[in-house]
């Protein structure tokens, strides 16, 4: 079969035709006090029920002058484009339904650690306290950001995330996302939200 179509592109052409595509495009769900969960975030929940942390840590070290209030400003357009940032989650009997919050809300905490004998250490600390720190799926938030101030003109950015709401891929996403916004750029508006997949 192989010798007969010695080419990729022949052979694709004869995969094509022997499997036709069963492609189901993911359709946009309606707006709904809840939606679905995804088979990943129902077995999430089940292991955090059982006693498990998820957290999903990531730090960028900044350095140079940051103003407060455009990184805040760049954190809520983030959180403001990504609904899962703003989802909880509740149990409904035997189910498990996502809720997505209207409002742009951000653990967001600042540390000075200017004046500290071993900024690093003590950074490293908070980061690693950050990181272990529960979070509770039903009330949310699902994210918390901290910014450590390690200098004048030294900072570390660090973003935890609930695995039920993000994984390593996505901490790197989020934070050149928070970065592109912070230096004034703009991103296309997302087609798609998690929910939509969930329901797909």
């Amino acid at each position: 079969f192989i010798f007969e179509h010695p080419t990729a592109a022949s052979l694709a052409e004869v995969l094509r035709r022997l499997a036709p595509s069963r492609f189901e495009p993911v359709e946009k769900v309606a707006d709904a006090p809840d939606y679905e969960v995804s088979h990943a975030q129902r077995r999430m929940w089940v292991l955090v029920e059982m006693g498990g942390r998820y957290s999903m840590p990531g730090a960028v070290r900044l350095r140079g002058y940051l103003d407060l209030g455009r990184l805040r400003r760049a954190l809520r357009q983030v959180v403001e484009r990504h609904e899962i940032l703003r989802t909880r989650f509740c149990p409904a009997g035997a189910d498990l339904r996502q809720r997505v919050e209207p409002d742009a809300t951000v653990d967001f905490r600042v540390w000075d650690l200017q004046g500290a004998t071993d900024p690093v250490a003590q950074a490293t600390d908070l980061m690693l306290d950050a990181a272990g720190e529960a979070f509770d799926l039903e009330r949310g938030p699902l994210a918390r950001v901290l910014l450590l101030e390690l200098a004048a003109q030294d900072q570390v950015l660090m973003l935890v995330l609930h695995h039920i709401v993000g994984d390593g891929h996505s901490i790197e996403l989020l934070l050149r996302e928070t970065l592109t916004f912070y230096g004034g750029g703009e991103l296309p508006a997302l087609q798609l939200q998690y929910r939509d997949y969930a329901a797909w």
